[in-house]
């Protein structure tokens, strides 16, 4: 049985800032269709719907990665997903496996949230540490769509850009894996330079950023709430197959919680996963049990030879508590 939600307004208020968000006053109650048939496109339909899903059933399915965006690209904020009061755990099934020509491939999880990076700018002078504000060459004068108040950016210390944009110096004006910070941008104004712009950030800087380093546009993730969920690949050691990067990855969470996640016989590479550019998310209650490190699966097979490498994975994060954990 499904059952609709009806919707309200919150108006929240938070010191400078407005935000109305959507808030469901019930939740939308969906029905596994049962281990090995794959709810993967119901369960995203679903949750772009609703947000605030509960899973009647013991068991479900997921053989395909959930981008927790609709389909304009809008990040689901606000997503709840958890089981109804009938169950005290959801264990979700799944055969996908990580992407043999990137085992790196973050996005091969069952629900994943891959922040929507594109290329944006470099900075033309150094930032220190305590800084509310950066100088960055704008991105309209090398071809990128510019800034914009409200942007949230993300100051990558790993990729650098010595102008001019497109030479071997500067290969990309997008981010790459690694240190980083991200930040909003709060108000903006032209540099002291031709074609440089002023962006002030809605929180100091916790590290200093060297000249030329990028600055990318991106996406964040708030308040998602993932509760009472198992995650499995019914790993068969006589047919040894690698699972996927991990049951839950999200890049650019903020304020998320992850409660009572748990993994087992699991062939992923990971547990749940907070990665870069997150802050204020909570991890509790939650577990990873997994199989092996480097002895399975044998050579030959897809992203052999790592099957386990970590449990609960955080990285790049602000303000992130794991408890109890």
């Amino acid at each position: 049985m499904r059952l609709r939600s009806q919707w309200l307004m919150v108006l929240l208020l938070i010191p400078g800032v407005a935000r109305i968000l959507p808030a469901a006053t019930s939740p939308y109650v969906f029905a596994p269709s049962g281990i090995g048939i794959d709810d993967s496109v119901a369960l995203r339909n679903a949750l772009i719907t609703y947000r605030w899903v509960q899973i009647h059933g013991s068991d479900i399915q997921i053989d395909q990665p959930i981008d927790l965006d609709d389909a304009n690209g809008n990040p689901l904020d606000g997503l709840v997903l958890e089981p109804t009061a009938s169950f005290t755990k959801v264990t979700v099934h799944t055969k996908m496996t990580r992407n043999p020509k990137n085992c790196g491939d973050t996005s091969r999880a069952p629900f994943t949230f891959e922040g929507q990076y594109t290329p944006g700018s470099y900075l033309t002078s150094a930032a220190n540490v305590g800084d509310r504000a950066i100088l960055v060459q704008d991105p309209a004068s090398i071809a990128h769509t510019t800034f914009q108040v409200g942007d949230y950016i993300y100051i990558n210390d790993t990729q650098i850009c010595i102008p001019p944009a497109g030479s071997p110096s500067c290969p990309s004006l997008g981010p790459a894996d690694g240190t980083a910070e991200l930040r909003q941008v709060t108000a903006m104004s032209n540099g002291a330079q031709q074609q440089t712009l002023h962006l002030s950030l809605d929180r100091p800087l916790r590290r200093a950023h060297s000249p030329y380093i990028i600055v990318a546009h991106c996406k964040v993730i708030k308040n998602v709430i993932f509760r009472n969920l198992g995650f499995t690949t019914d790993y068969d050691p006589s047919a040894p197959s690698v699972g996927p990067f991990a049951p839950i990855h999200l890049h650019l969470a903020l304020n998320a919680q992850l409660i009572r996640i748990t993994t087992r016989n699991w062939a992923g590479l990971g547990g749940p996963w907070l990665d870069g550019g997150g802050r204020e998310n909570i991890i509790r209650s939650s577990f990873s049990t997994g199989l092996a490190t480097i002895s399975q699966p044998p050579p030959g097979t897809p992203c052999a030879p790592i099957l386990n490498a970590w449990g609960i994975a955080t990285e790049g994060q602000e303000d992130t508590s794991i408890i109890d954990s």
